[in-house]
């Protein structure tokens, strides 16, 4: 082989090494801005759910503040909530709004009236670029039997009593307790509160009606008082359970008592 023809092969195998350099640099560089745009891409959002009072009494109102973020340009949002309870069963109706297309929205929840523990579970649905991410966020609303309290209000006067009037608990003004009160003379009405308080204490707690004039009207003011959580349904229990063991152990004592006379024949006995 010649000079030449060794030349060329050479030449042949030098420009394809450079080709062969030239498509592993391109498919490098692909891969890299493909990683790139993935990186870019990643999801990077988070989504929350707050409740204005986490405790509240059965069929009361709270409102749940749903927000979404993202370092990245959104270019699509939506959310879709709903209520469920320990059993996983969703409350129909208890949002005001049950889906929204905004990164800070508000839904109000009205809890069920059974008490327990209510689960709030927002789901965000995101697109950025051509990509789409979902995002869950939840609150857990702990609804509680509220206390059923009553006064009975009388007008003794010659004219008719007309006034708000609040219910007070320990002193305390419950300002959700406000209603009108409109009594002929004469006659007498019963006036009715739902009050709830998580922090309330076990024991005895006073509570009265009050308005702003009290003239002639009877059953305002006066003090009357409640219970919270006492014991009185356990001390029932325990005395049952112990006239329980009394009867088993009598009847023990009745069955195991020996017979007279056992195994003498029936002329002896």
């Amino acid at each position: 082989m010649g000079r030449n023809e060794e030349g060329g092969v050479l030449t042949q195998k030098l420009n394809a090494s450079i080709l062969a350099i030239a498509i592993m640099l391109t498919a490098g560089l692909a891969g890299a801005l493909v990683m790139s745009d993935d990186s870019s891409a990643e999801a990077t959002g988070s989504g929350s759910v707050t409740f204005e009072e986490y405790y509240i009494a059965t069929e009361k109102k709270t409102d749940a503040h749903i927000v979404f973020t993202d370092s990245a340009t959104i270019t699509e949002i939506s959310w879709a909530a709903k209520l469920t309870n320990s059993s996983g069963s969703t409350q129909t109706g208890a949002l005001s709004k049950e889906s929204g297309s905004a990164t800070d929205e508000y839904t109000t929840v009205t809890a069920p009236k059974v008490a327990g523990d209510y689960t709030l579970t927002v789901t965000f649905t995101e697109k950025v670029d051509t990509e789409t991410y979902t995002y869950t966020a939840k609150a857990v609303l702990h609804v509680c039997t509220p206390i059923s309290l009553s006064v009975k209000v009388s007008n003794t006067g010659s004219i008719a009593f007309s006034n708000n009037v609040y219910f007070y608990v320990d002193g305390v003004k419950c300002e959700d307790s406000e209603q009108m009160l409109t009594i002929n003379p004469g006659e007498s009405k019963t006036v009715e509160y739902k009050y709830y308080n998580h922090n309330l204490s076990s024991g005895a707690h006073t509570y009265y009606v009050a308005a702003g004039d009290t003239v002639d009207v009877s059953g305002l003011d006066a003090k009357q008082t409640f219970y919270y959580h006492q014991d009185t349904q356990d001390y029932i229990m325990w005395i049952v359970g112990i006239v329980l063991v009394l009867m088993i152990i009598f009847a023990i004592w009745v069955f195991r008592k020996p017979v007279k006379n056992y195994g003498k024949p029936k002329a002896r006995r």
